[in-house]
């Protein structure tokens, strides 16, 4: 992972990351997803990062989405 990147949101539910992947997308906000869950046992997170300067219009999005 880049060094100027920062993790806006974790999940463990692959539905919700994609959602809140198009949501930052429309916004034109660049986004790269870390799928950690183990596919067995379905445990583990998805980090979902943006880059620092886009890290506040980002949070504010999430924030809007509820999730």
């Amino acid at each position: 992972m880049e060094p100027n990147k920062k993790v806006i949101f974790t999940t463990d539910k692959e539905y919700r990351s994609e959602i809140i992947k198009s949501l930052l997308e429309e916004k034109g906000i660049t986004v790269d997803i870390i799928n950690k869950l183990d596919s067995m046992y379905k445990i583990g997170s998805i980090e979902i990062y943006v880059d620092e300067k886009d890290y506040d219009a980002a949070i504010a999005v999430v924030k809007e989405s509820n999730f």
